[in-house]
């Protein structure tokens, strides 16, 4: 198990997903369809999760300034 890639939650996560279900549907519809789709384009979906999880890090951390 992983943990939610938001910045300080802790809440746990089964692979494939990348965040816990509050913070997943707390996204834009656009920002989950293009997760879900760089997701699928990646044969190893264990391999995109570190991608997607840094992606989302360095985007919250730009929305945030």
């Amino acid at each position: 198990m992983d943990v939610c890639c938001f910045p300080d939650c802790t809440t746990a996560v089964s692979k494939p997903h990348v965040t816990c279900p509050h913070h997943w549907y707390a996204l834009p519809a656009r920002v989950q369809a293009a997760v879900q789709e760089r997701i699928r384009g990646w044969k190893d979906p264990g391999a995109a999760r570190e991608f997607i999880v840094s992606w989302h890090r360095i985007s919250l951390q730009k929305a945030n300034q």
